[in-house]
């Protein structure tokens, strides 16, 4: 559960950063990590938060048996990181999709969790 957390709030962070949203970007300069608003530093670690995030959908998967979390957390994921290029809400869209994705794998988890404690 900590990687889909841990994945997803990094990668809106940084998929905010390389789409230039001036809160995330201020927030760096004030905390004196202006060196990340780079996109040559921002879009590899974009990618890295990505690829954490359907790791953690990928090993839950197998703990609750349910395969959409992780296939719909795929096409969001690819989804979000194509459109950085060239449609900027499309962007957005996906990480907002794959922040749902990651809440509906939790849940997933917990019910999961419920069955087999009774």
């Amino acid at each position: 559960m900590l990687k889909q957390i841990s994945g997803s709030v990094g990668s809106v962070f940084a998929g905010a950063c390389c789409l230039g949203f001036a809160p995330f970007l201020a927030g760096l300069s004030a905390i004196g990590a202006g060196f990340l608003i780079n996109d040559l530093i921002l879009i590899p670690l974009f990618v890295v938060f990505l690829g954490i995030t359907l790791w953690g959908l990928w090993t839950s998967r197998k703990k609750h048996g349910h395969p959409g979390p992780f296939f719909l957390g795929t096409a969001a994921a690819l989804t979000a990181f194509a459109a950085l290029w060239f449609f900027v809400p499309l962007s957005y869209a996906g990480l907002a999709t794959l922040v749902a994705t990651s809440v509906w794998d939790i849940v997933l988890l917990r019910q999961r969790q419920q069955v087999s404690a009774t």
